[in-house]
C-alpha cells in the first residue's frame, strides 16, 4: 500500500483590505503583540506537514465570522459589530471585501429590554430548492441586553433575503427561550443553518430552557425544521443530542451522501473541559431519538484524544472539500490555565477516502495545524470557522483582538 503526506500548501494572497480603511495595530486590547502570524512551515502528525504564507488577512472589527460561498460564485461574510448583524462580500475568494452592510439590526426587535444580535451564521439555499430556490437565511442568537432575562428571553431568530443579499425581510424569531426570575444569562445560543435534499431547512442550536427551569445547568442540542423554505418553522424544537447532566453545545452540522453529522462540543463523563465530538444520523432517519452519551451515533473523531482535564477544546466547526474532512475547534494548549481565555484556533484533518464504507470517521483526524499564531500568555483566537474555497483550499476564519482574521491554504496529498 502507498503512503501518502497531507500537506497544506497556503495559496499566495494579496494582503487588501478593500472596506476596513486605516488598519488599527491588532495589539491593542489584549496585549498581545505583532500580527497572528503562523511560521511557514509547521511540522504536525508524523508527516503530515503545514505551509502557511506569512501574514494572516486582517478583515475588519467584528466578531464570531462565519463565511460561506453563494450560488453566484461570491462569498459572505456574516458578523457581529457593537449590537447589530453585518455582512460583507468578496468577489475574489474572501481576498478583499465590500463595504460592511448592517442588516440584521438589533433595534428593529420590539423586546423589554432590548437586545444583541449574536452567533452570526447563514445558508443560501439551493437553485432547485422547492420552495424558497436561492433565498439566503440569516440566523442569529437575540440576547437581552444588560442581561435583563427578566423581561426579555435568549432566542433565536432569523432574516431571509430573496434577491442575493441585497434587500433583508424584517426579523423572524423562530425560538424563544424564557423568562427568568433572576436576570441571567441563560437560554438558548449558536444557531446553524442546514439544508436537506428534500429542501427541508434545519437550524440547530444549544438550548439550556429545558433544564434551567429546575435550576439545573445542563444544555442539548435543538433543531427546528421548515418546510416552506424558511418562511414558518416548527413550534416545538427536536432534541438532536444530550448527555446527562451535562452540556453539549455548539453545533455545526455538515451533510455528507446520506448522513447529517453535527460537530459539538461535550463535557461530562469525568471530563473536565470541553472537547469535539460528532453525532450524526442518516438523513432518512432524521434524528428519529436523541444521541445520548453512550449512543453509537457518538464519537470522538480524532486520532489523538484529547486530555480533557488539562485542555479545554471547545467550540468545534466541521466542513468537508473535495477530498478532506476538516474539523477545527478552539485549543488551550500551551496556556498557562485550561479554559477559553487564552485558546487558540487548531483543526485536524481526515481523507474523506479514508472513510468507513459505512461514512465513520472515528479516530482518523490527524494533525494539530494553527493557522494563527497567538502569544497565549496575553491573547486568544477565538469562535474561528472554516469555509470552503473549493479545489481543496479552505479559508480559516478567527476573532483575534475582536478583529476579523482570515487565512487561506490549499490541502494536498504528497506520495512518499
Amino acid at each position: 500500500m502507498k503512503a501518502y503526506n497531507i500537506i497544506i500548501v497556503a495559496a499566495s494572497l494579496l494582503f487588501a483590505f478593500a472596506s476596513c480603511g486605516k488598519t488599527d495595530n491588532p495589539s491593542a486590547g489584549n496585549g498581545n503583540s505583532g500580527n497572528p502570524d503562523t511560521p511557514s512551515v509547521t511540522p504536525g502528525d508524523g508527516n503530515i506537514v503545514m505551509k502557511w504564507e506569512n501574514e494572516p488577512q486582517r478583515v475588519c472589527p467584528g466578531a464570531y465570522a462565519r463565511v460561506h460561498r453563494l450560488n453566484d460564485g461570491r462569498y459572505m461574510l456574516v458578523y457581529s459589530s457593537g449590537s447589530d448583524g453585518y455582512l460583507r462580500f468578496s468577489t475574489d475568494d474572501c481576498r478583499t471585501w465590500s463595504q460592511p452592510a448592517k442588516v440584521f439590526i438589533a433595534t428593529t426587535f420590539k423586546s423589554a429590554a432590548g437586545v444583541n444580535v449574536a452567533n452570526a451564521e447563514f445558508a443560501q439555499l439551493s437553485a432547485d430548492n422547492p420552495h424558497r430556490p436561492n433565498r439566503i437565511i440569516y440566523a442569529a442568537n437575540l440576547r437581552p441586553k444588560n442581561k435583563k432575562t427578566t423581561k426579555t428571553p435568549y432566542s433565536i431568530a432569523i432574516i431571509t433575503s430573496d434577491d442575493n443579499g441585497a434587500k433583508w425581510s424584517e426579523i423572524n424569531e423562530i425560538y424563544a427561550s424564557r423568562t427568568w426570575d433572576d436576570n441571567v444569562e441563560k437560554g438558548c445560543y449558536e444557531p446553524f443553518v442546514l439544508e436537506l435534499p428534500d429542501g427541508t431547512v434545519q437550524i440547530y442550536f444549544a438550548d439550556e430552557t429545558p433544564y434551567y427551569k429546575d435550576g439545573l445547568h445542563y444544555q442539548n442540542i435543538s433543531v427546528m425544521e421548515s418546510s416552506d423554505g424558511g418562511d414558518t418553522w416548527t413550534k416545538t424544537p427536536r432534541v438532536v443530542s444530550y448527555n446527562s447532566k451535562c452540556r453539549d453545545g455548539m453545533p455545526v452540522a455538515m451533510l455528507l451522501k446520506d448522513k447529517i453529522y453535527v460537530a459539538i462540543e461535550e463535557n461530562g463523563l469525568g471530563h473536565t473541559h470541553f472537547r469535539p465530538k460528532i453525532v450524526y444520523s442518516d438523513v432518512a432517519d432524521n434524528w428519529k431519538m436523541p444521541v445520548l452519551s453512550t449512543s453509537a451515533y457518538r464519537f470522538n473523531p480524532l486520532k489523538t484524544p484529547i486530555d480533557s482535564d488539562r485542555i479545554y477544546a471547545g467550540a468545534p466547526y466541521l466542513i468537508h472539500t473535495d477530498n478532506y474532512l476538516v474539523l477545527a475547534y478552539l485549543s488551550s494548549e500551551g496556556a498557562a490555565e485550561p479554559g477559553s481565555k487564552n485558546a487558540t484556533m487548531e483543526f485536524t484533518v481526515c481523507a474523506r477516502n479514508e472513510m468507513s464504507r459505512d461514512g465513520m470517521f472515528a479516530g482518523k483526524m490527524r494533525g494539530k495545524f494553527r493557522p494563527f499564531n497567538i502569544d497565549q500568555t496575553t491573547g486568544r483566537a477565538l469562535w474561528g470557522s472554516l469555509c470552503d474555497l473549493g479545489s481543496d483550499t479552505i479559508l480559516s476564519v478567527t476573532e483575534w483582538d475582536n478583529v476579523v482574521w482570515t487565512r487561506r491554504g490549499r490541502i494536498v496529498t504528497e506520495k512518499e
